[in-house]
């Protein structure tokens, strides 16, 4: 048989075929239609005078996707495990409230597609993740997460013939920079702090006083103006003394 959909000016603007149904195999077919809002007809016929039955239509409205908001945490530190996102389709009654999760970078995070558990990495950075309507709205919205450097480890010192003071510690993927802090309190009251640039992992300061110095370090990674820091890690001391 056939079936067909006309306007409000009784034209029809669509038809379909309904192939190889009988009695003794009867079959479903769904068809779907993208319409303006209005007044439709459908009609239904046979394909000749010796193809008729019994059939029933069933019609619902679909109603697509308009809008996608992410809810969750923008921010967190590299390392730190997972959490979950939480994307709310609009309107309410959408027919197909189902997404997918992407992320722009899995070497920062990586996102459960069907869930939007977002899991962190040990590389610090900015990621953002999708979240794309599984209907035929093409809607999607972007989440940006910003992964902060996590706690280096207490840091390498010595003292260095000439009264200079080398400072070593770890490196920390994704990172801008590291900043050095020194004074001569364990409090760091005072502390001369000097940055660092990724590329690098030790520091050598020259012309010490014949002191005790406690150093302690920390990373940071900028995006545009904003800086994002690192706690600083335990301080460890040494005496200047030659």
């Amino acid at each position: 048989s056939y079936m067909e959909v006309w306007n409000s000016d009784k034209i029809s603007i669509s038809k379909k075929n309904v192939y190889s149904a009988s009695k003794t195999n009867p079959k479903t077919y769904v068809y779907e239609e993208t319409l303006n809002p209005g007044l439709y007809y459908i009609k239904i016929y046979p394909y000749n005078d010796s193809h008729t039955g019994k059939y029933t239509l069933k019609y619902a409205e679909k109603i697509l996707t308009q809008k996608i908001t992410i809810s969750g945490r923008k921010q967190v530190v590299a390392g730190a495990g997972s959490f979950n996102l939480k994307a709310s389709v609009s309107p309410s009654n959408t027919t197909d409230k189902t997404v997918k999760w992407t992320s722009g970078d899995t070497s920062i995070a990586w996102v459960d597609s069907s869930t939007g558990k977002v899991t962190v990495y040990n590389k610090a950075g900015k990621v953002k993740i999708t979240a794309s309507a599984q209907d035929e709205s093409n809607r999607a919205s972007v989440y940006t997460i910003v992964v902060t450097p996590k706690r280096l480890d207490r840091p390498y010192v010595s003292n260095s013939w000439g009264r200079k003071l080398y400072v070593s510690w770890g490196y920390h993927t994704g990172v801008t920079g590291y900043e050095v802090q020194y004074a001569t309190n364990s409090k760091f009251k005072g502390a001369v702090t000097k940055k660092v640039s990724s590329g690098h992992t030790n520091r050598t300061f020259s012309k010490m006083a014949k002191k005790r110095y406690y150093v302690r370090v920390r990373a940071f990674y900028k995006s545009g103006p904003k800086v994002y820091r690192g706690p600083w890690s335990s301080g460890k001391s040494v005496k200047i003394t030659h």
